[in-house]
C-alpha cells in the first residue's frame, strides 16, 4: 500500500503519491479505481490499509499562516504571497493573485507588484484548494 498512498499523521490525511494530493475518505476507492491502472484487488489492500484511518475532512483542514516545513509526497509549487498586512492569500497564478490584490484590497498596477514569489503546497485540489507557504530549514 505504501507504494502508493502515505498517511501523514501530523495533518491526519491520506496522500495519493502519484498524484501528490490528499484523498478523501469518500473519494478514496474511487480515485484508485479511476485514475490508477492497478487491479482489484490492490485497491481492496488500499481501501484496506485506508480503513485504519479517520483522515481530516478538506474543509477541516488547518493551513497554518506561518510559513511550515514541506508535506512529504505533496506536490511543491511555485507560487504568489499577498504582501498586504494581515492577509495570508496565496495563489498559483499571477492572474490570480492580481485579481485577488485589486478586488480584496483596491490594488491598482500603478501601485506596483505587491506580492512575492514563494514555494507553496496544498492538501487538496478542485474548491477545497487552498495553499500554506513553504520555509527551508
Amino acid at each position: 500500500m505504501t507504494l502508493y498512498v502515505a498517511y501523514n499523521a501530523e495533518y491526519n490525511v491520506l496522500i495519493c503519491k502519484e498524484h501528490e494530493c490528499a484523498i478523501s475518505a469518500e473519494f478514496l476507492y474511487r480515485h484508485f479505481r479511476a485514475e490508477h491502472d492497478i487491479p482489484l484487488q490492490q485497491r481492496q489492500e488500499i481501501a484496506e490499509y485506508a480503513s485504519h484511518y479517520i483522515p481530516t475532512k478538506a474543509s477541516a483542514i488547518v493551513y497554518p499562516r506561518t510559513k511550515v516545513m514541506p508535506v512529504p509526497y505533496l506536490r511543491v509549487i511555485d507560487a504568489f504571497h499577498c504582501g498586504y498586512d494581515q492577509c495570508d492569500m496565496i495563489y498559483s497564478t499571477v492572474g490570480m493573485i492580481k485579481k485577488h490584490c485589486r478586488v480584496s484590497h483596491g490594488w491598482m498596477a500603478k501601485d506596483g507588484e505587491r506580492w512575492s514569489g514563494t514555494r507553496a503546497q496544498t492538501f487538496f485540489q478542485g474548491k477545497e484548494r487552498r495553499f500554506v507557504c513553504l520555509r527551508y530549514r
